[in-house]
């Protein structure tokens, strides 16, 4: 009797499964001042989008956020999803409160994730609380600890953008300089937004604008109020 072949060979199988994708949007409008940021004192919505960026329905999913801030209470920690379809996006809910007591410009800290059966995602996410403004309009430099240098101290003046007082250059002459810088310590990356004019002899004399000694701006000439944003 003969003794049967082996033979081999590839198959070639399509695996199908969820696969999810997260984004965070603020939403403050009913609970806040609408400014798409969270503010001390406000409470707000954190909106975080899921979609099912695979090629299967999933089954029932939960979403949950993780969160552990003495400033931050949070008041719904779970959100129950249905089935996503494959390409079907559905957004959690989560409000929270911010205290008024939160220092502005402070950094807090979340970790979401979602599960559907044996699969899901996990993102870690930061935002920050409120704006660090200074406006000068306490009159006399004393909201920050301004440095002052040059052969002229900056000064305060009623010629302004918007509110009452500005910054002015002190009074130099020809080769000559006048400086104020702030340090400050910032919690992650960001931007800084700032009014400004300029009238000084256009091409030899710069309003120049340094973050950690690097120029990031420069201005020369007569330069009428406008707004800049550097990072």
């Amino acid at each position: 009797m003969k003794e049967p072949k082996t033979q081999y060979g590839t198959i070639n199988l399509t695996a199908y499964a969820p696969a999810f994708g997260i984004v965070v949007v603020i939403n403050d409008f009913n609970g806040g001042n609408g400014t798409g940021r969270l503010d001390p004192g406000e409470t707000a919505d954190l909106v975080i989008g899921s979609t099912n960026n695979g090629n299967s329905q999933s089954v029932e999913a939960i979403g949950e956020i993780l969160l552990n801030d003495p400033f931050i209470t949070v008041n719904n920690y779970t959100h129950e999803f249905g089935a996503f379809n494959a390409g079907q996006s559905a957004p959690a809910m989560f409000n929270i409160t911010v205290s008024s007591a939160t220092p502005a410009g402070h950094i807090f800290a979340f970790d979401y994730s979602l599960e559907a059966g044996a699969y899901g995602a996990e993102k870690s996410f930061t935002t920050k609380v409120g704006l660090i403004l200074e406006d000068f309009e306490t009159g006399d430099f004393t909201h920050f600890d301004w440095v002052f240098s040059g052969q002229q101290p900056w000064q305060q003046r009623l010629t302004h953008a918007e509110g009452t007082y500005s910054a002015k250059s002190g009074p130099i002459s020809h080769s000559q300089q006048t400086r104020m810088g702030l340090e400050y310590e910032v919690g992650t990356d960001d931007s800084i937004s700032f009014f400004r004019r300029v009238s000084s002899e256009s091409n030899y004399d710069y309003l120049r604008f340094y973050i950690n000694g690097e120029a990031k701006g420069q201005w020369s000439g007569n330069v009428s109020w406008g707004k800049d944003f550097l990072s």
